[in-house]
């Protein structure tokens, strides 16, 4: 299934992957409604693919590029900033994942620091 979600580009698809962290709290509440079990994993798998046909059907149509330029800017900035800062606060939260794996996390923040503002990244 995660050939689909690398596909799309290839077919003209100007979006960037990464597009689908802003619909987990969407996702969560729609398997929510299927009880536990094999029918919820049923549920993920059925829309995983639909969604992927569709960002096929999208990226070889040209559709997904008119779309892209229908959203405002504002509204694109808004979602990608929520989402960042979702993460964020999942991480740094109270019980959150940096008092479970506090080096892991210390790593990782310092690697995205470094490839973010090293001079020689910058200028490659």
């Amino acid at each position: 299934m995660e050939f689909f979600y690398l596909l799309h580009h290839l077919l003209g698809d100007p979006v960037v992957p990464g597009w689908i962290t802003p619909a987990i709290p969407l996702l969560i509440m729609y398997v929510s409604t299927f009880p536990e079990g094999e029918s919820r994993v049923h549920a993920l798998i059925a829309f995983q693919m639909m969604l992927g046909l569709f960002a096929i059907f999208l990226g070889a149509s040209g559709a997904a590029k008119r779309v892209v330029h229908l959203i405002p800017s504002a509204i694109k900035a808004g979602i990608i900033m929520g989402a960042g800062l979702a993460a964020v606060s999942v991480v740094f939260q109270a019980g959150g994942r940096f008092e479970t794996y506090p080096f892991t996390v210390t790593i990782a923040v310092g690697i995205a620091f470094y490839l973010i503002f090293f001079r020689s990244i910058l200028l490659s």
